[in-house]
């Protein structure tokens, strides 16, 4: 390179992917490929990269909002002003588990815009891809995708480079001279988010697999529930999945409903927190989360617990099947919201199109029974729940 290159606010090369816009300020074509360099918006929840690993550096300086950063085995709610520096090789994943946009500026050496704009071309649909095509999409570009823990953690975390080796490198792919001191990444003061990341950890640490879920309301019509047909009985549950690492159960949710219908979440609603089972009560609910389930799956072969948060929301456009999910299920306030026991076929309805339908006119005729699992069972299992939630979320 040796035109000098000046850009204004705004300018620049923009991509979007994730519901995030980047802003190349430099690419590979302006820096002869050494490094790129964006201006980045963050959403609040949005999905998260698959953690992963490169042979060369990635910056995070923060402008606006908080951005968790985990890397190796720590993780960082980095504020504005806080610099963060991934080396190479360092398995690590960031987004934005705060309830207001962040920005963000970002390097990454050498220089990574070919694989942002792959990616944009990716996320360029009306249906989010899944995650195993974003995986595909970063190995094309030498970005390895981090192998899972049979605990479901970050797997064996590589030798992360020392200080002096990293300056080292750094000085001799640039010519410059680095001194980054002691301590690469900078954590802010602690906050709630940090604690809620806290209580995640702890919990990994034991060998618990962990779920986020959602109970979300659509207006007056009632409250959405996916379902699946095994006749002759019409299966309840939650609308969510699991907690990746790198992800916070409220940053999980959001990517989950995102993914499970095609649509945003709206707005997560304050209600007192609820421990929805009794071993729930071991730990305290997340933070902005409504409830907490607690679970001895079968499959776990530890004998472990499945904990499931469960978050509160609102909706406000129609939700359609996307990946798993055959038939959203809504429980209206006209059904008084009685007890699984008592709930019966004729007080649901499902969505169809834009509206909801009676569930009569949709399901088999040989389906006449319901039941629940996981956070629907749990919220249909305690009285008077469901109407305490109407009244928090009106």
């Amino acid at each position: 390179m040796s035109d000098l290159v000046v850009l204004g606010p705004d300018e620049g090369e923009t991509v979007t992917a994730r519901g995030s816009v980047m802003t190349f300020k430099a690419t590979a074509g302006t820096t002869g490929g050494h490094f790129s360099f964006m201006e980045r918006t963050l959403p609040p929840g949005g999905r998260i990269p698959p953690p992963h690993t490169h042979d060369g550096e990635e910056v995070f300086y923060v402008l606006q909002g908080r951005v968790a950063v985990q890397a190796g085995d720590r993780t960082v709610q980095a504020g504005p002003g806080t610099f963060v520096l991934v080396p190479p090789q360092v398995p690590h994943t960031f987004g934005n588990d705060d309830h207001v946009e962040a920005r963000v500026l970002i390097l990454h050496h050498p220089a990574a815009d070919a694989y942002f704009r792959d990616l944009a071309a990716l996320w360029a649909v009306s249906v989010p891809p899944s995650l195993d095509a974003e995986r595909a999409v970063m190995r094309r570009h030498g970005i390895t995708p981090f192998p899972k823990a049979a605990k479901d953690g970050w797997g064996e975390t590589p030798r992360a480079a020392t200080p002096t080796a990293l300056a080292s490198g750094l000085a001799a792919s640039t010519g410059t001279r680095c001194d980054l001191g002691a301590r690469p990444v900078l954590p802010p003061r602690p906050s709630m988010t940090d604690q809620a990341t806290q209580l995640e950890e702890r919990l990994r640490a034991g060998g618990d697999w962990l779920g986020a879920s959602c109970v979300a309301r659509w207006g007056d019509r009632g409250f959405v529930f996916a379902g699946r047909v095994e006749e002759p009985r019409l299966i309840l549950s939650g609308i969510g999945g699991k907690v990746e690492p790198g992800e916070t159960f409220r940053t999980a949710v959001l990517r989950e409903f995102l993914e499970e219908t095609g649509c945003q979440l709206g707005p997560l609603v304050a209600a007192p927190p609820r421990h929805l089972t009794a071993d729930a009560a071991r730990h305290p609910v997340p933070d902005g989360a409504a409830a907490l389930v607690a679970e001895r799956p079968p499959t776990h072969p530890a004998g472990g617990t499945l904990w499931i948060a469960v978050f509160l929301a609102l909706v406000t456009e129609a939700p359609r099947p996307v990946e798993k999910i055959e038939v959203f299920v809504v429980v209206p306030p006209s059904s008084g919201w009685p007890r699984l026991p008592e709930l019966r076929m004729q007080q649901l309805a499902v969505v169809a199109g834009d509206d909801v339908v009676p569930a009569g006119r949709v399901l088999p005729a040989a389906v006449t029974a319901i039941g629940a699992e996981h956070t629907a069972a749990a919220v249909l299992s305690s009285p008077g729940l469901l109407c305490e939630w109407w009244e928090a979320s009106g």
